[in-house]
């Protein structure tokens, strides 16, 4: 019995003295803030000038009218704070509808590598739902939320 008391309070500290460190330890990673790349569109991968037109294109039947709010808007989130870190959607509005979604997640320590995964689920999740509404990513659980909210700001203000 008395051996089993000291076992425990000997892993108790051990633990302890173990997390106390691990905290004092400091970021494992640079203070920059992840951030994912925007998704890349239309024919030019290179990413600088514009793409060239491959053929003549012929009007058939009415043209379309215009499109309002054709040209592409960024809109940024609010900031919303995490135990991990911040967290800061801004979204692009092209035609009036979501065309890119990028997000600054947190990015120290364990929360890093867990951030890295989540942000890509949950941009294709805001992007193929053109909402907020969007599912919470196992594992993630404080940053997918912190996801929706600033995701829902950005949508709130366009």
């Amino acid at each position: 019995m008395r051996r089993a008391v000291f076992a425990i309070l000997g892993t108790a500290a051990a633990t302890t003295l173990l997390v106390g460190i691990k905290a004092q330890a400091g970021p494992d990673t640079d203070p920059v803030a992840l951030e994912e790349p925007p998704a890349q569109t239309g024919s030019n991968p290179a990413g600088t000038g514009t793409p060239k037109p491959t053929g003549t294109a012929k009007p058939t039947g009415t043209p379309a009218p215009p499109a309002n709010n054709a040209a592409p808007k960024k809109i940024v989130g609010d900031t919303v704070n995490t135990p991990y870190g911040p967290v800061q959607v801004t979204i692009t509005v092209t035609g009036g509808k979501i065309s890119d979604v990028t997000a600054k997640l947190p990015n120290t320590g364990e929360s890093a590598a867990i951030a890295a995964n989540a942000g890509p689920k949950l941009k294709q999740q805001a992007l193929q739902k053109q909402s907020a509404d969007i599912d919470t990513v196992s594992g993630a659980t404080y940053t997918s939320e912190a996801y929706q909210k600033s995701l829902q700001s950005a949508l709130d203000k366009r």
